[in-house]
């Protein structure tokens, strides 16, 4: 009986420390999604090479 219940832990950690693991790596792809987006935003904006364009007005 030992035996089981020691697998059932086992089983359950293990599944624990998957869901641990895609939900990390959904938090990464989430940031990684918002940085691209505030990315393009700037380009689109031109506030990312707003000194270049400053500099070549003077």
């Amino acid at each position: 009986m030992a035996l089981v219940r020691n697998a059932c832990l086992l089983l359950l950690i293990n599944s624990l420390a998957v869901a641990f693991a895609v939900f990390y790596l959904w938090l990464q792809q989430q940031h990684y999604a918002a940085m691209q987006q505030a990315a393009a935003v700037e380009i689109q904006s031109g506030s990312a090479f707003g000194d270049q364009v400053n500099i070549h007005h003077l």
